[in-house]
């Protein structure tokens, strides 16, 4: 039998339909497979891993877990049954990185805030605050709402110009600060000031700051974030007015011998000129 050549061309198209068709056919089979496999094995993609972040969201943390008490029972709960570190916080203004500390458990305290007690004879309030919340003015006015109408007064921020009049107003200074490498470093000018006004110093702040403190004999100091140290120097102090008269006398003659602002002017324009006259490698010694 002899074929022709119309005949050889309708048998290659129904050879290539028959292969598309098949083709088509394999297509649908693999996507119908894909759908199906989507469906009854979702893909499970890691968590972002919890962070905790201050105000300026600069310094991301990341920590193991966060809570957010409104009770004292969750909280020892929580404390019971975490292993590994705790921290806590509130509202998340301390920035640097304090927030937080990596790998912990964050105890997130700006649920918990109010007012357990008030007594207006002995003036004494006992708050359950944030420790950041604290600074805040929605705790201030929560304060206010409670003592406020009991013949008490909390004032809000004040101008510089008051300091003066406030400083004298009161009986003793704290000046407390995070255990921290970061803060050795560091000097509140605040003490200057109450010292200059004759008033004692709880200082809870290593470094330089307690240097400055001892080296006056000025104040007390406690290590930073020490609760039973702080409550004893405080009671010390209620005890015995006649040891803070002499500790805010000894500030006063401090300041006024080493940091006296035309001394320290004067010490500044002196190893200015010698480093003119002699260059920037000279020995200082002032």
């Amino acid at each position: 039998m002899k074929m022709t050549a119309r005949s050889v061309g309708r048998g290659v198209r129904r050879v290539g339909k028959a292969l598309a068709i098949m083709l088509l056919l394999v297509l649908l089979l693999t996507f119908g497979a894909a759908v199906w496999g989507s469906v009854q094995s979702p893909v499970t993609r890691p968590l972002p891993p919890t962070t905790v972040n201050d105000v300026t969201a600069l310094n991301p943390i990341v920590v193991a877990d966060v809570i957010e008490p409104r009770t004292v029972e969750e909280i020892v709960q929580a404390v019971r049954t975490h292993s590994g570190p705790i921290s806590i916080g509130g509202g998340r203004y301390s920035m640097g990185g304090q927030t937080a500390t990596p790998g912990a458990l964050q105890i997130d305290m700006r649920r918990f805030n109010r007012v357990i007690a008030f007594d207006s004879t002995a003036k004494t309030i006992t708050v359950l605050i944030p420790p950041d919340k604290a600074k805040s003015g929605r705790a201030y006015r929560r304060l206010k709402l409670a003592v406020d109408d009991n013949s008490l007064i909390m004032l809000d921020q004040q101008p510089k110009k008051r300091m003066p009049f406030l400083w004298q107003c009161s009986n003793v200074s704290m000046v407390l600060l995070k255990k921290s490498d970061l803060f050795k470093l560091v000097i509140p000018s605040k003490i200057f000031e109450c010292m200059a006004m004759q008033i004692p110093v709880v200082l809870g702040v290593e470094g330089e700051s307690r240097e400055i403190i001892e080296a006056a004999q000025s104040g007390l100091c406690i290590e930073p974030q020490n609760a039973d140290e702080l409550a004893r120097c405080v009671a010390r102090l209620a005890d015995k007015p006649e040891l803070c008269k002499e500790l805010g006398q000894n500030g006063r003659r401090y300041v006024a011998e080493h940091f006296d602002r035309q001394m320290l002017a004067a010490r500044y324009e002196r190893l200015m000129a010698r480093l003119a006259n002699r260059g920037f490698a000279a020995n200082i010694q002032d």
